[in-house]
């Protein structure tokens, strides 16, 4: 399970880096891909939005 946490935390991770071109940008994406996660838009992030939305960027998920 450590295995499966520590390479999910590096894809996420570098998947956000991706997308923030620098430093500055860090904060905005962050805050852009809770959005992207929030699909109801309650301010919170439930199990079921984090599964759809880590499915929907390409990260494979087998334990649910």
């Amino acid at each position: 399970m450590a295995n499966f946490r520590a390479n999910f935390e590096r894809e996420l991770k570098q998947k956000l880096e991706q997308k923030a071109k620098n430093a500055q940008n860090v904060e905005v994406t962050l805050l852009k891909t809770f959005k992207y996660f929030d699909l109801n838009g309650n301010g919170t992030i439930g199990k079921d939005e984090f599964l759809k939305t880590i499915e929907k960027i390409g990260i494979q998920i087998f334990n649910q």
